[in-house]
């Protein structure tokens, strides 16, 4: 471990209390191409559309509440179902706009777009779609699709609580998924405590060998009052590369809010049971609290080559943690290579920033390798601002540190 420490004691508070709000404030970054992990192709495609957020595509068929699958799917004469007007439309250059109101069905995407055309789902401009699910599974399935966006939709349960696993967007495999603008919220388990059910908002569950969950934006989603029991409100886990969640809010969540999994058996494949090449930019991340154990807004457990940039997390268990829950098992992949670099981490109840497996004595935890934690600001952290354990090549710079002197 090397690197230095700006640690400020006496340093009047109003200047770290000004620093706080003045970053909230500009919590979303601006998004260029060296900000998205992936090819040219997401890369390009993601910042081609806010410029079309509010020109109707011609080439369209629409869905709405009062709509029947025996219309035509024109604006006067929509579709009912979501999954109907995938099924009917004969290209992906055709963008399905769903008008406002609560919809109580699923989205199965039943077909790809193409690289240069993304199959297009989003709500009509200005209006809000709702859907509203009171049974289990998927809200939104991509069905091991590619080159898909969707924009605008907002997804939640009926209930207050859901008997079995319930995801607002769970997916297994698949390319090329843009997200963007959602908002998903009160998809709940009915026991925190129990781990025999799990609920997220985003479950990125990459169980293929052959066929990895790649290239993916998550981008400006309000993610909020979940309670997804021992999961966390987004996964990215097993056999899943460049997957970016950027400029999201994270907020009031029963445990993590989101974390780049690896090492749990998600793929069979050992040497492929790993998130990596991800990144988490730009997000506002609060109120991360779990009744079961210490949770933190941001988590990479068992990730590699993952980084943590320009965030701010305040009022969860912990702010960030950089950690390997399985990596101490034989035959298990190695956590390293990990950046932290120019987040707001404050008033966590317990800790800033932890680095390192959480355990000595256990041995199926592992250590983490190559972690950078560069031009941070920690402040006002409950137990201590950062911790270290089973760390090796910690490279730690830069960094402000600052905690009240008790009275």
């Amino acid at each position: 471990m090397y690197g230095n420490i700006k640690k400020y004691q006496i340093m009047p508070f109003i200047i770290f209390f000004s620093l706080i709000i003045s970053m909230t404030a500009y919590a979303k970054i601006n998004i260029t191409a060296n900000d998205i992990s992936g090819d040219e192709n997401l890369k390009s495609t993601a910042l081609s559309l806010p410029a079309k957020d509010n020109v109707i595509d011609q080439n369209a068929v629409y869905v709405a509440t009062d709509g029947s699958d025996g219309n035509p799917g024109t604006i006067d004469k929509p579709y009912a179902s979501v999954y109907y007007a995938i099924r009917k439309i004969s290209s992906s250059d055709t963008t399905i706009y769903i008008r406002g109101g609560v919809y109580d069905q699923k989205i199965a995407v039943t077909k790809s777009g193409t690289a240069d055309k993304y199959l297009t789902i989003k709500a009509y401009p200005g209006e809000k779609p709702i859907f509203e699910t009171s049974s289990t599974g998927r809200i939104i399935d991509p069905n091991n699709n590619n080159y898909i966006y969707i924009d605008g939709l907002t997804l939640k349960t009926k209930q207050e609580k859901i008997a079995n696993s319930t995801h607002g967007i769970e997916m297994v495999q698949g390319h090329h998924l843009i997200f963007r603008n959602l908002e998903i919220y009160n998809i709940n388990v009915p026991d925190s405590t129990s781990s025999s059910v799990a609920s997220h908002a985003f479950n990125l569950y990459g169980n293929n060998a052959s066929v990895p969950i790649s290239n993916v934006l998550i981008e400006n989603c309000y993610v909020h009052d979940l309670d997804p029991g021992w999961s966390e409100a987004i996964t990215v886990n097993g056999n899943s590369e460049y997957v970016n969640v950027i400029n999201c809010r994270i907020k009031d969540i029963g445990n993590i809010g989101l974390d780049f999994a690896g090492n749990f058996g998600a793929c069979s494949t050992t040497t492929l049971d790993q998130a990596r090449y991800c990144v988490a930019r730009g997000n506002e991340v609060s109120g991360c609290i779990s009744p079961n154990a210490r949770s933190y807004g941001l988590y990479n457990d068992g990730g590699s080559n993952n980084i943590f940039d320009r965030n701010i997390v305040y009022g969860c268990s912990g702010g960030i943690e950089i950690g390997s829950e399985e990596g101490g098992r034989s035959g298990k992949l190695p956590v390293q290579n990990l950046t932290i670099t120019n987040n707001l981490i404050y008033n966590n109840n317990e800790i800033g920033i932890a680095v390192g497996g959480y355990s000595i004595t256990n041995k199926n935890v592992g250590y983490v390798n190559n972690v950078k934690i560069y031009n941070n600001t920690i402040v006002n952290n409950g137990e201590t601002d950062i911790t270290v354990n089973k760390s090796d090549g910690l490279d730690y710079r830069n960094n402000i540190i600052y905690a009240e002197i008790p009275k």
